[in-house]
């Protein structure tokens, strides 16, 4: 006889992972900052002396994020363990490449760029929150795929910045780093809402 209890635990090992506090909105709200310090630093460095200072905007920036999931964990209070995987990835992998982004901007090496390599492997390790589920499998396979795809195009960008960052070419590397932040965000958000429909 089946026990309802083992049955209740296999299907929630085989639907996509139980997700309270980390929501899409999250991750749409975390994009459109980007992209403003990312526009915000074109414009400095396009229009002002401000120099290599100008890359200093993602502080703020990163100070607006971080800011945005406390407002956030006061309107949800309840963190699921698949919530507490991701807010993992997602916080200390950028915090790590901003950390060697404040070392190193002196030296004309983009903080974006960086930031772009820390938030591709916070996408891919987000991707493996759909790996190895049984339940609805072209659902999961397909959120898999996408976010694997988000997070390689991701690196593939960070790349192209660093090497515009030494050619000296400020407009490719702008251009670069506003489709890498959108994809590797709105990527991800877009593939997070999807879910959050499925199983409303």
């Amino acid at each position: 006889m089946n026990n309802p209890e083992t049955a209740h635990g296999a299907s929630e090992r085989g639907a996509a992972p139980r997700l309270d506090f980390v929501r899409s909105t999250l991750f749409f709200g975390a994009g459109w900052i980007a992209l403003a310090a990312g526009i915000a630093e074109w414009l400095l460095a396009r229009y002002t002396a401000a120099g290599h200072t100008a890359m200093l905007v993602w502080l703020p920036a990163a100070i607006a994020g971080y800011a945005l999931v406390i407002v956030w964990c006061k309107r949800r209070r309840t963190v699921t363990p698949a919530d507490r995987t991701l807010l993992d990835a997602w916080l200390y992998a950028p915090a790590i490449a901003s950390y060697v982004a404040i070392y190193t901007y002196r030296i004309g090496l983009p903080p974006a760029g960086f930031l772009v390599l820390g938030l591709s492997v916070s996408t891919a390790l987000t991707a493996e929150q759909f790996r190895h589920r049984d339940a609805n499998r072209s659902n999961q396979g397909g959120s898999l795929v996408a976010l694997g795809m988000a997070s390689l195009a991701g690196t593939f960008l960070a790349a192209q910045i660093f090497v515009a960052a030494a050619e000296g070419e400020p407009l490719a590397r702008f251009l670069c780093t506003l489709a890498a932040l959108a994809i590797v965000l709105f990527g991800t958000g877009g593939v997070l809402r999807h879910n959050e429909r499925r199983h409303v």
